[in-house]
């Protein structure tokens, strides 16, 4: 893998599961960003622009069943994935901020000469409430 990179992440979010009102919503970035392996971790940094141009930095840490995601800026969070593990965390938002919880049934990992794929499998609550079952891709590609 070179040190540039080309990132792709995609969340899939499904709401009122079993409901009349469900609803899916997906989301999208695609930038540049940068890759270092240290202490067993893949590590991808890159810089998302919103839709009011505000940035958010992110540093993303990979192993198998493990994916950390560190965001500051517009959104302040940090997210930890473990297959099989919840994890709880604040997530800062320009309205306020929101207790989250992750319940991930599943991370999965694999790795290519120049690439790496992330799946992330997992149920989204907030303040306790059940709020989506999502599904993370999350792709990482050496620039040519």
């Amino acid at each position: 893998m070179t040190k540039d990179v080309f990132v792709s992440l995609r969340g899939e979010q499904i709401l009122n599961r079993n409901t009349e009102e469900e609803t899916k919503d997906i989301t999208s970035v695609e930038c540049q960003g940068s890759y270092d392996y240290k202490g067993g971790f893949h590590v991808i940094r890159f810089t998302e622009t919103g839709e009011n141009n505000e940035t958010t930095k992110s540093m993303v840490c990979v192993k198998p069943d493990y994916f950390k995601i560190i965001r500051k800026g517009a959104i302040t969070t940090t997210m930890i994935f473990k297959s099989n593990r919840s994890a709880a965390t604040d997530y800062q938002t320009p309205y306020g901020v929101l207790q989250m919880q992750t319940d991930t049934q599943k991370v999965v990992l694999e790795e290519f000469q120049d690439r790496l794929e992330v799946q992330l499998f997992y149920q989204l609550k907030v303040n306790g409430e059940v709020i989506s079952d999502s599904k993370m891709e999350f792709v990482v590609s050496s620039m040519k």
